[in-house]
């Protein structure tokens, strides 16, 4: 078998298995069938649930822009760091709709429930800020390596002299 061939096979196991981990939170909203919007309780639990599986995304992530930054794939690589922006902005607003179920729960449930319920809360919270920290810095990660010269093309001493625009003796 040719080299380039088990280069192709090996980067695209590592593109697939990242994207498995990547599509892995997405699976529990299948189980939530059928999907009730409306209730407030429904998205709790359901934002509890998608953020507690946001680190194996967050690792497929991960796996696909270490993959696209050693193989040189820049546009894969902005796709993927482009992603996980998106991801962080979107559980950054999902998060804002989750501490307001939070205050709406509070006044459904019996008294003795509310100290669970702040607990579950506050948890989900620093969850979902560790995700979108962990996300932004993976998608800025890659914008700003994706930017930057690949490590196969040399850098020349020429192109790190800056060379003056003036000179004080007229010639």
């Amino acid at each position: 078998m040719p080299a380039g061939s088990t280069r192709t096979i090996v980067t695209r196991a590592f593109y697939l298995v990242g994207l498995a981990l990547l599509l892995t939170p997405f699976l529990s909203l299948i189980v939530a069938w059928p999907f009730r919007v409306g209730a407030p309780d429904w998205r709790f639990q359901q934002f509890n649930t998608l953020v507690g599986g946001l680190t194996p995304a967050a690792l497929g992530l991960a796996i696909m822009l270490l993959t696209a930054r050693a193989l040189e794939h820049r546009r894969a690589q902005l796709l993927v760091s482009w992603l996980a922006m998106a991801g962080a902005l979107g559980v950054m607003i999902l998060l804002g709709n989750y501490l307001l179920d939070a205050l709406e729960l509070r006044a459904l449930v019996v008294p003795e429930q509310r100290g669970a319920l702040l607990r579950l809360a506050i948890k989900g919270t620093i969850q979902s800020l560790v995700e979108v920290t962990v996300l932004a810095g993976l998608g800025y990660a890659g914008l700003r390596a994706a930017w930057r010269r690949p490590a196969s093309e040399p850098v020349s001493a020429a192109s790190l002299v800056r060379r003056p625009t003036q000179t004080l003796v007229g010639s």
